[in-house]
């Protein structure tokens, strides 16, 4: 970005406070997760697929963003994302089609409304933790128990380091095992 807004990075990783700062949230989400239209499969041969690819999607989403938010693109994109590196094969690595597997899925909490998971690692900070614990009472609380309900033999709650040792006792006493053992 070209001037981009003071703390615009920590803002769109903490709660946005600002309504347009949830549209490009969104607008950044739907750009990783979509490899149809945006953001090019890493099965692309790097140099001549993917990273051609790339380069005319970044200037629609930065064109968007510049359109919907006023966030203008830094000049030079393409010297800035050069393909200086990249060999032409897939990002991936040389895998052959047979061989694909499923991967990691990644979804939000949302999306997966009404499924059953084999596994759910249900990626958090301290106030998601808190609200799962309090119960379905707020949007917050409701979004964590869906993460719970949907792992059919697996739910792993990622809480930060640093909040850790508080929500402990907390935790253990909601039914969650702590893995790796406490050291």
């Amino acid at each position: 970005m070209d001037k981009p807004p003071h703390g615009l990075s920590t803002h769109l990783q903490g709660a946005p406070q600002d309504a347009w700062m949830f549209g490009l949230r969104r607008l950044l989400w739907g750009f990783i997760r979509d490899a149809e239209a945006v953001l090019p499969s890493s099965t692309l041969l790097a140099k001549t697929e993917w990273h051609p690819q790339l380069l005319t999607n970044l200037k629609k989403l930065l064109s968007t963003t510049e359109g919907q938010f006023g966030l203008k693109a830094a000049d030079k994109l393409g010297n800035k994302l050069a393909k200086t590196g990249l060999l032409d094969l897939p990002l991936t690595g040389a895998v052959e089609e047979k061989d694909w597997g499923p991967g990691i899925r990644v979804e939000t909490i949302h999306q997966v409304k009404g499924e059953s998971i084999g596994a759910v690692l249900y990626v958090t900070k301290k106030p998601n933790v808190d609200a799962l614990l309090a119960g379905t009472l707020t949007e917050e609380g409701r979004i964590g128990y869906v993460a719970v309900t949907r792992a059919r033999n697996l739910f792993w709650l990622a809480v930060p380091h640093t909040c850790l040792k508080a929500l402990r006792p907390s935790l253990v006493a909601a039914g969650f095992e702590e893995f790796p053992a406490r050291r």
